[in-house]
């Protein structure tokens, strides 16, 4: 390599270190926006990962500071950014085993993608994105299922456990361009009401008819019309529902929303369980781009308050979805009932 081109190189490699650099101090300090600087908060670990190949390169250059340099930034991004899971999880009696999975509408495997929900013998189910044509699949579900709620062409909840309530919350008020609902249920699970919130929340990524068109490309038009201001409303509301409840709560479904978010304080300030990072087990990812089929970001959960506790967790493949499945077995009582039924 010649020492002008060495020499961009290196430069343009500082300027990304700088950038990063300034980066993590925003966030550190908790400075974030519904626009370009939350886009960034959610694919923030994908920022750092160019620095793998960044720093074999800088080394050949005998780069050395902007090698170090790069090299605390890595670390620091990855410690910071990378997913947590505890790999922790108990062998204890499940209460309850909850599965939550987004179909996505135009599935073309919906039939496999359903086996595969039947076979994990969950007690509860909450499906998203479950229309249209999709909609064949009902009577398999309720022959297996014998408590059902939903909101039609949306979410759908099936349950063995008796269902006690069922209805539409509100999260966003509906106009012409917005609104969005969750499905709250109560069931009785073990003698216990708890109640169960089956949530899609709205994508930031702005749709077609909503937003400016600036390069004709659909994909980089949603993103420079990235925007997280109903989402975070919509967590808000939901939030406020929940801790307003007088028994037990697991909020389960698509979030719309990256383990790098900021956005996601709201929830863990509440003082609710994300069950990836109590029971977590592996990389934990369950969304990929529908042709890359590589899970990049974290959205898809199930949160719960106490006295449930999280004991095991995992997730499905992909089978016609952009999305994975996940599974979460709960007990329904304190630790110190876990700990009893271990022994």
């Amino acid at each position: 390599m010649s020492v002008s081109l060495r020499d961009r190189v290196t430069w343009f490699v500082n300027a990304y270190n700088l950038f990063l650099g300034c980066y993590l101090l925003l966030r550190i300090v908790g400075v974030s926006t519904n626009g370009w600087l939350g886009l960034l908060h959610t694919f923030a670990l994908w920022l750092f990962v160019p620095l793998l190949l960044i720093l074999p390169g800088m080394a050949l250059c005998q780069a050395k500071r902007t090698v170090v340099i790069a090299c605390v930034l890595l670390v620091v991004g990855f410690y910071l950014l990378a997913p947590k899971p505890s790999l922790h999880q108990s062998d204890a009696p499940h209460d309850v085993r909850l599965l939550t999975y987004n179909l996505r509408d135009r599935n073309p495997t919906i039939n496999e993608s359903i086996d595969w929900v039947l076979e994990q013998d969950a007690d509860v189910i909450i499906l998203q994105e479950l229309m249209g044509t999709h909609q064949r699949e009902l009577p398999r579900l309720a022959a297996q299922y014998p408590y059902e709620a939903s909101i039609p062409n949306n979410i759908y909840l099936f349950s063995r456990f008796p269902l006690i309530e069922s209805e539409l919350v509100v999260l966003e008020e509906r106009t012409e361009n917005s609104g969005r609902v969750a499905l709250r249920t109560v069931l009785e699970i073990e003698g216990t009401p708890v109640a169960i919130y089956g949530v899609h929340l709205t994508s930031p990524i702005a749709q077609r008819h909503v937003g400016r068109t600036v390069t004709g490309r659909r994909s980089l038009d949603s993103l420079l019309n990235y925007n997280e201001a109903r989402r975070n409303g919509q967590i808000e509301t939901l939030v406020q529902l929940a801790t307003d409840e007088d028994m037990p709560v697991i909020l389960a479904g698509d979030f719309n929303l990256s383990h790098t978010s900021l956005a996601i304080n709201t929830l863990h300030d509440a003082g609710l369980q994300d069950s990836y990072r109590l029971v977590g087990r592996d990389w934990g990812m369950t969304w990929s781009y529908p042709s890359l089929r590589l899970p990049i970001l974290r959205i898809d959960y199930v949160w719960s308050s106490a006295p449930i506790t999280p004991l095991r967790m995992y997730r499905g493949d992909f089978s016609g979805s952009d999305h994975l499945p996940v599974v979460v077995d709960l007990q329904i009582g304190s630790e110190d009932t876990v700990l009893t039924k271990r022994r």
